[in-house]
C-alpha cells in the first residue's frame, strides 16, 4: 500500500514536461490584454476631459522655456480673475525638458466665455544666481471654443534676464 501511494506521487514528478506552447499562447493573451487596458484607459481619460472640460468652456495653459542657462526656474503660480488656480515646484528634470524644447500643462479647467485675466508669477534665479520674481499679466476674452494659453520664458540678450511673454491660441 505505502508503495502505491509512494509510486502515486512520484509519478507526476518523472512525467515529461509540458509542451511550452500553453506558455507562449498565455503570454500573448496577457500581453493583448494590458494593451487592451490602456487604450481602455486613454479612451476612459478622454471622455472624462471632454465631460469635465467641454470644448466650450475648456481653457489650458502651457510653460515653456527658450532659455539657455540664464535662468533657473524654481516656481510658477497661475492666477485666473484673481483666483490661484495652478502652483507647481519644478525638479532639475522638468527644468531640463523645458530648456530642451518641452511644454508643461500647468494648468486645465472651464471658464465662461467673456472677458478673463490671468496673471502668472515666475520664480527662480538669475545667471549670477540671485533671486529673480517676475509677474506678467494679460487680459484675454475667451470665446466658446477652446482655448490655449502659453506662458513662454524668453532671454532679453541685451540685459542677460528672462522675459516672460504670453500667446494665445485658439
Amino acid at each position: 500500500m505505502n508503495a502505491a501511494l509512494l509510486l502515486a506521487l512520484l509519478l507526476p514528478l518523472a512525467a515529461p514536461a509540458q509542451d511550452p506552447a500553453p506558455d507562449a499562447t498565455l503570454d500573448a493573451e496577457i500581453r493583448t490584454l494590458r494593451q487592451e487596458i490602456i487604450d481602455m484607459n486613454s479612451e476612459l481619460q478622454a471622455a472624462e476631459r471632454d465631460f469635465l472640460f467641454p470644448a466650450s468652456t475648456r481653457y489650458t495653459v502651457f510653460v515653456s522655456m527658450d532659455t539657455a542657462k540664464l535662468f533657473d526656474l524654481r516656481s510658477v503660480e497661475v492666477r485666473l480673475d484673481d483666483r490661484i488656480v495652478a502652483h507647481h515646484i519644478y525638479t532639475e528634470r522638468e527644468v531640463y525638458a523645458l530648456q530642451r524644447g518641452g511644454m508643461h500643462q500647468i494648468y486645465i479647467g472651464s471658464i465662461a466665455p467673456g472677458e478673463h485675466e490671468l496673471v502668472a508669477y515666475f520664480l527662480g534665479t538669475d545667471h549670477k544666481k540671485r533671486d529673480y520674481r517676475r509677474g506678467v499679466s494679460h487680459k484675454f476674452v475667451k470665446r466658446s471654443k477652446p482655448q490655449f494659453t502659453e506662458l513662454k520664458i524668453t532671454n532679453i540678450r541685451s540685459r542677460r534676464l528672462p522675459e516672460f511673454d504670453v500667446r494665445i491660441w485658439e
